[in-house]
Formats: C-alpha cells, sequence, structure tokens
C-alpha cells in the first residue's frame, strides 16, 4: 500500500529516453511518466492498451505522434488523448529536444460511484479552511 504523500524526483535536466514514476509513486490507479526524445529518437515500439487511457502533453520542442492511420504533430503546450485501443507510437522528428509529459488512466467499473464524470468532477472545495496563505495577497 503506498504512502498517502510519496514524493518522487526526476532530473529533468539529465533526463533521456523515458522515466516511468508509477513505482517510485507507489500509483494504484494511474500511470505518470516523463519522456526525453533528442532529434530523430523515438520510442522503439508501438504499443496500445486494454482499458488505459493515455495524454501526452508537450513541455518542451515537438513531437510526432502516429496513432493508426494519423500523424499528428504536437508543440509546446499541446495536449492529446489517445484512447486505450489506439496504437500509438511517439517520435522527435524536429531539431531540439522534446519534453512530453505522459499519464494514463484505468476507467472507474462501470456503475459505481466513480463514473467517468465522477472522476473528474469528485474534488470537494474546504472552504471552511480559509484561503491559503500564497493566495491571501
Amino acid at each position: 500500500m503506498a504512502e498517502k504523500l510519496q514524493r518522487a524526483h526526476v532530473d529533468l535536466d539529465q533526463l533521456r529516453g523515458i522515466e516511468f514514476c508509477w513505482k517510485a509513486l507507489g500509483l494504484e490507479g494511474h500511470g505518470v511518466s516523463f519522456m526525453r526524445l533528442m532529434p530523430g529518437e523515438g520510442q522503439p515500439f508501438w504499443h496500445s492498451h486494454e482499458a488505459q487511457e493515455e495524454a501526452y502533453f508537450v513541455l518542451e520542442g515537438e513531437a510526432t505522434l502516429r496513432a493508426d492511420d494519423q500523424e499528428m504533430v504536437l508543440g509546446r503546450g499541446d495536449a492529446v488523448r489517445v484512447a486505450p485501443e489506439v496504437v500509438r507510437t511517439l517520435g522527435n522528428q524536429g531539431s531540439e529536444p522534446c519534453l512530453i509529459l505522459c499519464t494514463g488512466a484505468l476507467p472507474a467499473p462501470e456503475g459505481s460511484f466513480r463514473s467517468r464524470v465522477a472522476l473528474i468532477s469528485d474534488g470537494k472545495r474546504r472552504k471552511d479552511l480559509g484561503v491559503p496563505e500564497w493566495s491571501a495577497g
């Protein structure tokens, strides 16, 4: 069982390739990783999932996503959701390194309290705790 708060650090300046963070963080319901691809590099495989959807966020540079019969060039600030069954791979066809944040999560069981909408909107604001000090200015 994971700790309630578990911290991991990835040296993004030194990162080459992919760093899977789920194990270091003790994640049980979703995955997260960072990927730095140098020009001309990419994932050496195609993949899909049975149930896990993924989202890719380009933090630096430019990445090319090939998904089924589509190709999409993603730039800094772009995000894309990829359905589980889509066969995909990522590469860097640009001239600068790219940094990508990859996340993935499993859907809630059908009929459970945590329906698709609940997964997004189940946050609860605690107004009784006041405003954090960094927001009180």
